[in-house]
């Protein structure tokens, strides 16, 4: 099998994102399907092809894709601790705690640990013992283009509309 990797984007996202793919479907038929129907042509965003974005955002489960695409609203090159991320997606009700005996706090990290492990936030600094984060460009472009019909982030002249359909506004 011929893996095509998307070069704009760093080569361990890309190969971290097809691998997730292939671990996911080991038969042949199941390709086999993808290329004879759209399903992979409905996988290519129009603007820029990042094929390995849109396969890794699609997979992810659904609250992986609210936390992910509030990010959006973070200035670019922006960095942040874990820890304050998370609160705030508590806050804005994205953490669930299906098990009881875990604080939300703790289901948090683990979603951002599962971010972090597919390359949608990078190590940035540690000064003090503590862990920076950013977002890198590639994915934050992304994150961007798929959630602006939900968020809008204004940042100077980058934001010159607003669709109807958003819902929250920095």
């Amino acid at each position: 099998m011929l893996l095509i990797l998307d070069s704009n984007l760093p080569f361990s996202f890309s190969l971290n994102c097809s691998s997730q793919i292939l671990r996911e479907n080991h038969t042949i038929d199941h390709w086999c399907g993808i290329l004879k129907n759209d399903e992979g042509k409905s996988l290519q965003l129009s603007a820029g092809g990042t094929t390995d974005l849109n396969l890794t955002y699609h997979r992810l489960p659904y609250h992986l894709q609210q936390c992910f695409l509030y990010c959006s609203i973070l200035p670019r090159n922006y960095t942040f601790l874990a820890e304050d991320l998370v609160l705030i997606w508590i806050s804005q009700g994205f953490v669930r705690c299906v098990n009881s005996s875990k604080v939300p706090e703790e289901t948090g990290r683990e979603y951002f640990t599962e971010l972090v492990n597919l390359g949608i936030f990078k190590d940035h600094y540690s000064p003090g013992g503590q862990t920076f984060y950013v977002m890198p460009d590639e994915v934050h472009d992304f994150a961007r283009l798929i959630s602006r019909n939900e968020y809008a982030a204004i940042d100077g002249t980058e934001c010159d509309v607003i669709m109807p359909t958003v819902i929250y506004q920095c």
